[in-house]
């Protein structure tokens, strides 16, 4: 591990900054002070729609642009607009919603960026499974007639649904189909059973987001921390000089990092925030001193998060 201090973080939101409940607490708010009085910014990085990851960045007071659908957008949480967004062309995003319907999948397709910020579908069945697992979708959720009218400008994100069976299906039809001219990130089951994946456009993720907000900043990866949980921060964490997994964090997960931090319920972002900087490794001043240096073990930084 190099010896460079931190100067940008990463972090997802839930099941890693938020508690399981949702909730933040005066721990994790006192953390992100301390790292903006180093001269920190904290870069939310999720799988959220631009709205919710807005709505927690407000919360949290931070005005750093924020990542949001995996990498597709990043947007800024003062002025509540899009500062750069990746979309997957029309033609090719509705062969993908064909061959989800063809494996017997659902589809759900966000809208273009810079045409609104709702979520298209072509049946009730849709709606019905948005209003029953995700109230806050199913409010921005429009009925339409075809793929061709939802995929009318080039959407951000198609998310597919369905028996597990059916989502693996149409993996297999994807790959076979359009290889790496999309990125897919494939949660397994989820609420009910129901196995979902999100479509972007080939090469974006979560990584791709922080490197983007990195750039904006001045920051080479080297001096970038990334904390997550999920599937869905692997490119994250790799990309990262200080990769950081929760202890709820899944065990592919934790394999990516070079350190595995407190659960959420622990405030373990909080703390690795408050140990790094008790080093003297947040933010540009200090000695410069290796996280893993000065006589110490990267174990050893570990064990004073617990």
């Amino acid at each position: 591990m190099s010896n460079a201090r931190i100067r940008l973080i990463g972090c997802d939101i839930d099941g890693t900054l938020l508690r399981s409940d949702s909730s933040v607490s005066r721990h994790t708010l006192d953390a992100i002070a301390l790292a903006s009085s180093a001269g920190v910014p904290v870069c939310l990085v999720t799988g959220r729609r631009v709205e919710s990851t807005i709505s927690v960045a407000r919360q949290l007071g931070l005005a750093t642009p924020c990542v949001a659908h995996c990498g597709a957008a990043i947007v800024d949480p003062v002025r509540d607009s899009a500062i750069d967004a990746t979309h997957i062309h029309r033609d090719l995003a509705v062969s993908v919603c064909e061959l989800a319907t063809e494996s017997g999948a659902s589809v759900a397709v966000y809208q273009n960026l810079h045409h609104g910020r709702g979520v298209m579908v072509t049946g009730t069945g849709e709606l019905e499974h948005a209003a029953e697992y995700w109230p806050s979708l199913a409010q921005v959720c429009q009925l339409v007639d075809s793929y061709e009218q939802a995929c009318a400008h080039d959407p951000l994100q198609i998310t597919v649904f369905g028996s597990p069976k059916s989502v693996d299906g149409f993996l297999t039809q994807l790959k076979a189909c359009h290889g790496n001219e999309v990125f897919t990130v494939d949660y397994g089951a989820a609420e009910g059973g129901t196995a979902l994946v999100d479509v972007l456009a080939g090469g974006i993720n979560k990584g791709t987001g922080l490197a983007f907000v990195a750039d904006m900043f001045g920051v080479p990866r080297n001096h970038v921390a990334a904390f997550g949980d999920s599937v869905n921060d692997r490119e994250m964490l790799t990309y990262a000089g200080l990769p950081v997994a929760m202890a709820n964090a899944t065990d592919e997960v934790k394999l990516l990092a070079a350190m595995v931090a407190p659960s959420c319920d622990e405030d373990g972002v909080a703390r690795t925030i408050q140990a790094l900087a008790q080093r003297g490794l947040l933010g540009t001043a200090g000695d410069s001193s290796d996280i893993c240096g000065g006589g110490s073990s990267r174990s050893s930084f570990s064990g004073q998060l617990r």
